[in-house]
């Protein structure tokens, strides 16, 4: 098992980000993909069959077969992960490819941005033995995948308290929503909220906000002509310099020599 890249696509509104989405690909041979869907209205198409786009479902796609990720609503734009792997000589042998692979979609019990989001913080972290742990966790939710799709999910209290400031975080990725409001929307104290926060997910909220504004900016630099001040005003950052600076502190580049290397194309 090797997790090539995860990959967060918020919002898809754009008339690029949805054509460029919307195109038809696939992978190489040995290269397998989950979606999962947190939000909006559209299809999946996923070879010869086509399926409504809802909260929480799962798909997965063999190699070499085509796939697209169909948004139908603007009002009701759709958020997902995507997974991109290759499974090993011995991983899962013919039980996966025969059982889930094979099924069409998975309904997942609850919703699971926190599992998602604490795979991509592993792999960001560029520590081998957090890839390694990360791929072994994906690999183990596959399994149970496999097991009649009855998922053993972690009820712990913390991460049900992180999966609802994830939501929240999100639905205000272009706002400036304050620490104290989510705390107050998920029901515990402020204080409390970013300790158990920072002890799971191994940053502060706030950075982990930025984090998320940040992501959304590199698909809008990829996939849209919008002004990088335009970008800054419409994430809700202080200025373009606040943008600019936290931008190149976490990629190493700023926003105008991030845009020029995934210049969009037709």
């Amino acid at each position: 098992m090797e997790i090539k890249e995860i990959t967060f696509v918020h919002h898809l509104e754009s008339e690029q980000d949805n054509k460029w989405h919307g195109r038809e690909h696939k992978h190489s041979d040995g290269e397998y993909e989950v979606h999962y869907f947190v939000s909006g209205q559209g299809e999946f198409e996923n070879g010869s069959v086509r399926s409504k786009v809802t909260k929480r479902r799962l798909f997965i796609t063999k190699p070499n077969v085509k796939h697209s990720v169909i948004p139908q609503n603007n009002k009701f734009p759709i958020t997902y992960y995507a997974i991109l792997f290759n499974l090993g000589e011995d991983d899962l042998k013919s039980l996966m490819l025969s059982t889930v692979i094979g099924q069409e979609y998975f309904v997942l019990p609850s919703d699971n941005r926190y599992f998602f989001e604490s795979l991509r913080n592993r792999l960001n972290m560029k520590n081998k033995n957090l890839r390694l742990a990360a791929e072994h966790i994906f690999l183990s939710f596959l399994y149970d995948l496999v097991e009649n799709n009855k998922l053993h999910l972690d009820s712990d209290y913390k991460k049900i308290y992180i999966e609802q400031a994830l939501e929240v975080m999100h639905e205000n990725i272009y706002k400036n929503i304050e620490l104290k409001e989510i705390a107050n929307i998920i029901g515990i104290s402020e204080s409390h909220f970013i300790r158990i926060f920072t002890e799971v997910m191994g940053m502060s909220p706030i950075q982990f906000y930025l984090f998320l504004k940040v992501e959304v900016a590199q698909s809008l630099l990829k996939r849209s002509n919008m002004q990088i001040q335009d970008i800054a005003n419409k994430l809700s950052f202080y200025d373009q310099f606040h943008f600019s600076k936290l931008f190149k502190d976490k990629l190493g580049l700023s926003p105008s020599q991030y845009r020029k290397m995934y210049e969009y194309k037709d």
